[in-house]
């Protein structure tokens, strides 16, 4: 058996147009599209191309700088600009804030022009 990995997977209203708040009011346990590979950075692509099917996803929301909830990779849909698809796992009450997670902070996600997994 696999052993399940954890990501961290960054969404920017400015910049997308989408937020994790979308996501969990529309996504179903059996999976919702969340990202299209062209939407990515190249490096980003590489971390995100090794997730495996179970793996865990920390909803983060870069212009809010909160983690917003937990989601659970399912595949990827389409062959050349692949779809991630997400399940929902847990939207969290409240936010929260990187401030308050500096454990968190020292992530290699977390550092400038990473998209690394955790």
């Amino acid at each position: 058996m696999n052993q399940v990995k954890g990501w961290i997977y960054k969404v920017n209203k400015r910049v997308y147009g989408a937020t994790w708040d979308q996501f969990f009011s529309k996504a179903r346990l059996n999976g919702y599209g969340w990202g299209h590979w062209s939407y990515l950075k190249k490096a980003n692509r590489k971390a995100l191309g090794s997730m495996s099917k179970g793996d865990l996803v920390l909803a983060f929301q870069t212009n809010k700088r909160t983690i917003v909830g937990i989601c659970r990779f399912i595949e990827y849909r389409g062959k050349k600009d692949r779809e991630l698809i997400l399940s929902p796992v847990k939207k969290f009450s409240e936010p929260l804030r990187l401030e308050e997670f500096p454990q968190i902070k020292s992530f290699e996600a977390f550092q400038k022009g990473s998209g690394q997994k955790t």
